[in-house]
């Protein structure tokens, strides 16, 4: 199974390129995208910023500078940029969505697999229980046979004795 996780992740990451590059292409052509791109960008910014200032501060182990620290502004990022971080960003999280996707599909299809066996097996279970309790109940009418025969016989024997 790993060979084919790995196999997977390749595909993934094959393909994440061109998908990224065709996002970055119309990131740069529609100013709409653009801008929403930024948008993305600034705010991946901000929180990627203000985490490592609080890591850092933490590290310092001094509360005052991590409040300082969440407080600081974040100076944006320029456009240029921005627009490559966010068609990155956009061009990950659809990559990142698809696998994601893809796998919770196969979870689906592997869990519908295994009810269809479960089902099958419980099936196969209640034929042969009924089948074993058929049985049961041919071999006592067999025995009922058989103990209705030894009296006739015992009888026969009887009525050979008297006779």
């Amino acid at each position: 199974m790993l060979p084919l996780v790995k196999l997977g992740y390749l595909l993934i990451r094959t393909i994440a390129k061109p998908i990224s590059g065709m996002i970055k292409q119309q990131a740069k052509e529609h100013p709409t995208f653009r801008r929403n791109c930024v948008r993305v960008a600034q705010y991946y910014h901000r929180v990627e910023v203000r985490m490592r200032r609080r890591l850092a501060a933490r590290q310092a182990h001094s509360p005052e500078s991590v409040e300082a620290a969440v407080m600081a502004a974040v100076r944006p990022l320029d456009e240029s940029k921005a627009v490559e971080l966010g068609a990155s960003f956009i061009s990950e999280a659809i990559v990142f969505g698809v696998a994601g996707a893809l796998l919770i599909a196969e979870s689906a299809r592997a869990y519908r697999a295994e009810q269809v066996r479960r089902r099958m097996i419980e099936e196969r279970f209640e034929q042969l229980f009924s089948d074993i309790s058929s049985l049961y109940e041919r071999v006592e009418a067999h025995e009922n046979n058989m103990t209705n025969l030894n009296d006739l016989n015992e009888r026969y024997r009887q009525l050979v004795k008297t006779a």
